[in-house]
């Protein structure tokens, strides 16, 4: 009994040294430099922003009517919330909200090598319907007040993901004016990419550049990448031909192809009354048939509720279900099943020919379009002088972070891996820990394997099993002893500087030379003593 006693205490200190050490190699090093990063400021930076406590200094929130949704700028919730790492917050549901700040000078992508836009999105919730996209407001429609932006203020540039019942896409929409007429005209992406929809920080970048390409990323990776000239629903580039508005289809047009042949005549052998199908002669009625059981018969498994009322809810009733015998049997009036006719040949018309008349499929004639003109670089864009969020959802919780807007890509990289990276690492990291946190751990397993041996030994049935049951367990403990690091294991010598290995080795190796030296002479004065006795 007192080696089984032994046995338990060194399960349990065991479940507890072990537990120690996952304690300590599960500590938290969540890097939080990104929290406190500086955002760009050079020539080349158009707008940036991280949503410190200057905030206020630059954004201000919409007055207007329609939309009364709340803005805040904190740290978010859990669990991937990060203290100093702030961010603008969509503060309530199922409302319009609207938000903007003017940019220190007008960005001008006139022949400009490339253009980069990008920011961080954390859906916090869910998202079910609503939009988390930005947009870059055109400077020369800017109301004098941002307290009056609305969904009707210009923009140039709209980016970011929108989802609502089937639409998932990031949209990418340029406002193009066409210099003939005046009028603006929004060019939508073709195939959009797909938004991320989990709870985690990701990274939407766009890159507009010289040569009219563009590339949209997600998290650093390109999902999107093609031609502004090419790529884009209604093209940047209208047809130089339109359909004439005023031309008529004449009333004389002939636009049937195929007509009935008059000069047909039905076969006399052309049965219409022929039915379609036909009782099938070689059918027989199967032996286990069941003639007279029901279709449906009372569900077996209802009974009468207690609080039924004859008297004032009528006589009750089972409700009715198929009869199982009849599944497997068939039940009721057999008849033979029918197949189809072989001689229906249906209403009889006549055969289609060509219609001598036919013209053609009309279409209006072509006109010179009046507003017809040709952009060669609609990267150059409509001068730009404010970022705007103009969004409705019906979820709360979303989290904008790290907007930069800027003219050099090198800065853009910069600035992802100061933030951005960082951020998904820790996200990251948080996932991998929940995940394996629903794992038992190692100490867990002792502790349940200590309760097991508790409950067998507890039990005066298994006294003759018991001593067998020492013997097995502490093969078992030895084992897992072992197995942690230093555990049951001497310590291994220290490692010896590489200088001092060697003058040891040179001076064992000294050693053994002069053994062997005296050795030699010992042996030769022995022979020389015998030779001369």
């Amino acid at each position: 009994m007192l080696r089984l006693t032994i046995l338990f205490v060194l399960l349990y200190t065991l479940s507890n040294v072990v537990n120690a050490q996952e304690t300590s190699d599960s500590g938290d090093t969540k890097s939080k430099s990104y929290a406190t990063v500086a955002p760009p400021n050079s020539d080349s930076t158009l707008f940036a922003e991280i949503f410190d406590n200057n905030w206020k200094q630059k954004w201000v929130i919409s007055a207007h009517p329609d939309f009364q949704g709340e803005w805040a700028v904190d740290e978010g919730s859990e669990p991937h919330r990060v203290h100093g790492d702030k961010g603008l917050i969509v503060n309530s549901i199922a409302k319009k909200h609207a938000i903007s700040a003017k940019f220190n000078r007008i960005l001008d992508n006139k022949d400009k090598e490339e253009l980069t836009i990008q920011y961080e999105l954390r859906l916090q919730k869910d998202l079910d319907c609503g939009g988390a996209y930005i947009k870059l407001l055109t400077a020369s429609s800017l109301p004098s007040d941002l307290t009056e932006f609305n969904n009707e203020v210009p923009y140039t540039i709209m980016f970011g993901p929108d989802k609502c019942g089937s639409t998932n896409k990031v949209h990418f929409i340029i406002r193009h004016k066409n210099p003939v007429s005046g009028l603006y005209e929004e060019k939508h992406l073709k195939d959009a990419p797909s938004m991320k929809t989990d709870t985690t920080t990701h990274l939407y970048k766009l890159q507009i550049r010289k040569d009219n390409t563009f590339s949209i990323y997600i998290d650093n990776i390109s999902v999107r990448e093609g031609n502004l000239l090419e790529d884009f629903e209604p093209p940047f580039n209208p047809p130089s031909e339109i359909d004439d508005p005023e031309d008529q289809k004449p009333s004389d047009w002939v636009d049937e192809a195929k007509i009935p042949d008059t000069t047909a005549v039905k076969p006399d052998d052309w049965d219409e009354d022929a039915p379609a199908t036909i009782v099938d002669e070689s059918d027989v009625k199967p032996d286990e048939w069941l003639d007279d059981e029901p279709l449906t018969i009372p569900d077996p498994e209802v009974t009468k509720p207690d609080d039924w009322d004859d008297d004032l809810d009528g006589d009750w009733e089972a409700p009715m279900v198929p009869n199982p015998k009849c599944k497997e049997f068939g039940c009721g009036e057999w008849k033979p099943r029918s197949i189809p006719n072989p001689e229906y040949k249906g209403k009889w018309r006549p055969p289609l020919i060509d219609n001598p008349a036919y013209k053609g499929e009309w279409a209006p004639r072509k006109i010179h379009n009046p507003f017809y003109f040709v952009d060669e670089h609609p990267h150059n864009l409509e001068p730009i002088g404010a970022i705007g969020i103009e969004l409705w959802t019906m979820k709360d919780g979303i989290f904008f972070d790290n907007i930069l807007i800027t003219h050099d890509s090198e800065e853009s990289n910069e600035f992802i891996k100061e933030t951005w990276v960082l951020k998904n690492a820790d996200e990251q990291a948080y996932i991998d820990t929940e995940i394996a946190s629903k794992k038992p751990s190692f100490s867990q397993q002792i502790q349940d394997t200590f309760e097991l041996v508790m409950q067998y030994v507890s039990n005066p049935d298994n006294g003759l099993v018991v001593a067998g049951g020492v013997v097995f367990f502490l093969v078992i403990l030895i084992s897992l002893i072992c197995l942690i690091p230093g555990g049951g294991r001497a310590k291994p010598p220290p490692k010896r500087d590489e200088e001092e290995k060697e003058k040891e080795n040179e001076k064992e190796s000294q050693g053994e030379k002069k053994i062997i030296k005296d050795n030699k002479k010992k042996k030769t004065k022995k022979e020389t003593k015998e030779k001369k006795e």
